[in-house]
């Protein structure tokens, strides 16, 4: 049983990945649209029934425009998951009461292990709901309605604000607690405020894999320098990501003494940072945010094309947070800036940077 639930979890994500892979890979060329026919491919096997997955009004309509604007149809995509609970839900059935006691326990779990509730479940249907908060009138609650195979139907708390004024899809830890949030009225995923990633730290060894994948084709700069007694890194990143464009900003540090490359995210010492990916030859703005204290600002454009970083210009503003991480972060930057690998500026007081790549 135990290794039938693990079959289940493991094929639902690598056939996610390898979808999302191989229709980025199919948009290497430019010009070529970012949700083309390999995209919307049946996820999973072929003679699986669907999984029924349906939106309520105020979805629908949020959904709708960014298909019309980006090319991105997450009903459509939804309506082409596989079920994969059908062939196991007999076991539900035979032992209700211990399966809808795990899957209560877990979907009560404030530390973002509802999946597993929802694995151990394994609802029937789902349905995506907006309810009004009560307070500010263009705010709802996002609930997810589960029903069962013993009859049950659970709404769902997701933890998740959307604002259909200003487009937000998002909470503290991120969408389902995965570090990242929506705007459906700009069109990007953008880094939540607390994600939990932040607790992952860096090392050089997490860009290999994921580029291994093949699911991001971007390039990097990374910005390595002394300050207060530690080694500090700035790293920058541009490219495709899955069938989005865009990049990030990380700040991370280590001990000196750590021989490992792995670094600490800065998540307690944010600085001042912007964000802007705009394409090279048009100059579009992709992703454009103000500045914000973060340790890592993100920004992936659902756009209608995808475009690689030979094609994309990261510009951002960097407010560091003395005088003394102002100049080391200038001479890892003159270094790079000698290679012609980007360009900045100084501030007439001294007090932030502009890079530009």
């Amino acid at each position: 049983m135990i290794l039938s639930f693990l079959y289940t979890v493991l094929s639902t994500v690598l056939s996610l990945v390898i979808a999302f892979s191989n229709a980025g890979v199919a948009a290497e060329k430019p010009g070529t649209p970012a949700w083309n026919a390999g995209a919307r491919k049946t996820f999973g096997p072929a003679l699986m029934p669907r999984y029924d997955v349906t939106f309520d009004e105020v979805f629908t309509q949020a959904f709708g425009r960014l298909a019309e604007e980006s090319g991105l149809d997450l009903p459509g995509i939804a309506a082409g998951l596989p079920d994969f609970f059908y062939g196991q839900r007999w076991m539900a059935r035979l032992f209700p009461g211990l399966f809808a006691g795990q899957r209560d326990r877990w979907l009560a779990d404030e530390k973002g292990w509802a999946i597993f509730g929802i694995v151990l479940g394994m609802p029937q249907s789902m349905r995506l709901k907006a309810e009004p908060t009560g307070g500010n009138p263009d705010e709802y609650r996002v609930l997810l309605e589960m029903t069962f195979p013993d009859g049950s139907v659970t709404d769902y708390d997701t933890q998740c604000i959307f604002n259909t004024e200003t487009g937000d899809l998002s909470s503290r830890k991120g969408i389902f607690n995965l570090g990242f949030n929506l705007n459906l009225k700009e069109m990007w995923g953008y880094t939540a405020e607390d994600p939990p990633q932040r607790s992952l730290g860096y090392c050089k060894l997490y860009d290999d894999l994921l580029l291994q994948t093949r699911a991001v084709n971007a390039a990097t700069v990374r910005l390595k320098f002394p300050y207060q007694g530690k080694d500090w890194m700035l790293q920058l990143w541009k490219g495709r990501y899955f069938t989005t464009s865009g990049g990030e900003i990380g700040l991370y540090h280590k001990p000196k003494n750590r021989l490992l490359a792995f670094y600490d995210t800065a998540s307690s010492e944010r600085i001042g940072m912007s964000f802007e990916v705009y394409v090279k030859e048009t100059g579009q703005p992709l992703v454009v945010r103000p500045v914000e204290n973060h340790w890592w600002m993100t920004g992936f454009a659902l756009n209608r094309y995808v475009y690689l970083a030979d094609r994309l210009t990261l510009k951002t503003e960097i407010v560091p947070a003395d005088a003394d991480m102002l100049r080391g972060l200038v001479s890892a930057l003159d270094k790079e800036a000698a290679r012609g690998v980007l360009s900045y500026t100084v501030s007439e007081d001294e007090t932030r940077l502009v890079i530009q790549w």
